[in-house]
């Protein structure tokens, strides 16, 4: 049985308060592994200490493949 995050929680209303918090930013969905995948490339790009090296083997990536 696949239970939904909406599902979890109405069980769990049913049992005590449930809080929720409105955030203003980006989300990120990384329920299949293509969006895990760019979630983690976005996030590697943000970094200063990964962004030059990722870039360049998106780069390279992309002559090789074409």
């Amino acid at each position: 049985m696949k239970i939904q995050i909406t599902d979890a929680i109405n069980m769990l209303l049913e049992e005590e308060d449930v809080y929720a918090y409105e955030f203003k930013g980006k989300r990120y969905d990384i329920g299949n592994i293509y969006l895990w995948l760019t979630a983690n490339i976005e996030f590697a790009l943000k970094r200063d200490d990964l962004k030059e090296d990722v870039i360049k083997f998106i780069k390279n990536l992309a002559v090789l493949k074409g």
